[in-house]
């Protein structure tokens, strides 16, 4: 039976994870946790009333490069150690997490940046119009 484990990023969007175990020659194991990166234009419109699809689809576009690359955050039981899984699955996945966490932010970041120039440069041409 696959194992999976669930958590939350800090901008809302629920994460599932694979986990899996790799036993060394040496004996060390080695626990993984992984799971796919999310959209950055779903984790948009999860979070809008009203979405402007287009406007977001165009602005968050570029930053797909990630979008459904696997992720992995990894824990390490050395030979002499005493492995415990769950321990290891939540160190794992805190790793993960952590990963996920940063890059959606910096995604995040740089859509935000883009909003506000695109904003900035409306603004600017509205005020040349005389009304």
């Amino acid at each position: 039976m696959k194992k999976k484990v669930y958590f939350t990023l800090d901008c809302g969007y629920r994460v599932a994870a694979k986990v899996r175990t790799i036993r060394k020659e040496d004996g060390g194991i080695i626990t993984i946790v992984s799971a796919k990166f999310p959209s950055v234009f779903r984790i948009l419109i999860d979070k809008l009333d009203t979405p402007k699809y287009f406007f977001l689809r165009w602005t968050t576009e570029e930053l797909e490069n990630s979008f459904g690359k696997e992720i992995r955050g990894k824990a390490f039981c050395m030979p002499e150690d005493v492995y415990n899984e769950e321990y290891g699955i939540e160190i794992a996945t805190k790793r993960l997490q952590f990963k996920m966490n940063v890059m959606v932010n910096n995604r995040l970041r740089k859509v935000r940046k883009e909003l506000e120039r695109t904003l900035n440069n409306i603004l600017f041409h509205l005020d040349d119009i005389d009304v």
